[in-house]
């Protein structure tokens, strides 16, 4: 890439983000005031369903079709056969998993959301799933394909949408209509937007369909099994830790914790971008250990000190932080956030060395610390709140991310030094 090039797509990259960060932020306020902590539980529980609806529904092979596509980038007729194969088990997952949500909408609603009113919702869900998982392929491709302004610009009006749709729908139906927000943002935009991004995409919708070889579709499965993981365990241990809040506190201490972790996803979302646009790339093209350490202990003189100076600011202002964002409602999360800071360093920490298994492809630590990891991150969650009511499930949180830390740091030190030339 030229510097040109890198210089336009941090710009637009940048934009995005903070086009994101913002449009989350200003929903949060108005979740604050007009559905309160009981109901930010209700829609933290929605939204970890709907993420992992998602992957079950086609969205884990979202970056196999953008590695893929990069790297045949200059071979049209491959990277076709390769979206071709992501397309069919886009349909064949989305029609399966929308009968399952369908006709279990009654089931789901009670156990998940503790309210069988909320049937109807899952029932949407299912007929809504489609468009979902189609905006996360398309913009993959678009990823694949470099066409990086386009990207973003999608991504810029999928967060203002999002906006105006919450903000719209919360005031004038409180609860439901946020659940509803939820809903319909990535299915209004998918065909709202489809006339402008089939001018950027470089073929048609009706071309995806067509016979596919199953070596491409065992390539871009095979690829995905750490997206799957990934994205399937923290959602399901989220879902877990909040009914386990629910269960033993409240759905106003659910909402409380739901609150705090929303402000670490909004701040922590400058760092991930870093992450993802920079850090993981660099890795990816080391060839050597000793070029690969050198890139680690970079990140961690530049990435992680900034990420202990957001979490000192957001500290030090976390009174005022929680009257403009949220409300006075949300006061008693002030004592939760300290130790949230802390695991979010430590989080970030962990996942700098974490981000070395997606880039040097160690699938089998990935998903074996993945899996580990989420049971004892609810392990130690369910001993915390037994002493320590919520700050307990907070504390639990830095003590996994912390062992995280140890264990990945040991087995990649062996594995990537015996895997690479020095």
């Amino acid at each position: 890439m030229q510097p040109m090039n890198l210089f336009k797509t941090t710009l637009w990259s940048g934009l995005a983000v903070a086009i994101k960060t913002f449009s989350n932020l200003l929903i949060s306020k108005v979740l604050a005031l007009y559905v309160g902590p009981s109901g930010f539980a209700v829609l933290g529980q929605f939204q970890n369903i709907v993420q992992t609806a998602q992957v079950f529904s086609g969205s884990m092979v979202q970056q196999g079709v953008i590695k893929y596509t990069a790297e045949f980038y200059d071979e049209p007729i491959e990277k076709i056969k390769f979206w071709q194969a992501a397309f069919k088990i886009i349909v064949y997952s989305s029609l399966l998993l929308a009968v399952i949500l369908v006709s279990s909408s009654h089931w789901l609603a009670a156990r998940a959301l503790h309210c069988p009113n909320y049937s109807y919702l899952f029932i949407a869900l299912g007929l809504v799933i489609f468009f979902y998982v189609m905006n996360n392929f398309l913009l993959a491709i678009l990823n694949g394909e470099k066409e990086i302004k386009s990207y973003s610009y999608y991504s810029i009006i999928l967060s203002l949408q999002g906006l105006v749709l919450t903000v719209i729908l919360t005031s004038v139906f409180k609860l439901p209509g946020a659940l509803w927000s939820l809903l319909l943002n990535q299915s209004l935009i998918f065909l709202f937007f489809y006339p402008f991004l089939k001018k950027k995409l470089p073929i048609k919708i009706k071309q995806l369909w067509g016979n596919v070889e199953k070596i491409y579709i065992k390539k871009l499965l095979v690829f995905g099994a750490m997206s799957v993981v990934s994205a399937i365990a923290l959602p399901c241990t989220q879902i877990a830790i909040r009914t386990l809040i629910i269960h033993k506190l409240s759905v106003e201490a659910a909402g409380y914790w739901q609150a705090v972790t929303r402000i670490s996803d909004s701040y922590l979302a400058i760092i991930t971008s870093v992450l993802s646009v920079y850090y993981l790339p660099k890795l990816s093209s080391l060839k050597n250990y000793v070029s690969l350490k050198g890139e680690i202990l970079q990140a961690y003189k530049y990435i992680l000190p900034a990420t202990i100076l957001l979490a000192l600011l957001i500290f030090l202002l976390k009174k005022p932080i929680v009257y403009v964002l949220l409300s006075k409602k949300f006061l008693p999360i002030l004592p939760l956030i300290g130790a949230q800071l802390i695991g979010d360093i430590l989080k970030i920490g962990s996942w700098l060395l974490g981000f070395v298994m997606w880039a040097k492809g160690n699938i089998k630590l990935f998903i074996l610390t993945e899996v580990i990891f989420s049971f004892t991150y609810f392990l130690f969650a369910w001993i915390g709140i037994q002493y320590f009511e919520l700050i307990g499930v907070l504390s639990a949180f830095c003590l996994n991310y912390f062992l995280y830390w140890i264990t990945i740091g040991y087995f990649l030190n062996r594995n990537i030094k015996s895997g690479l030339s020095e």
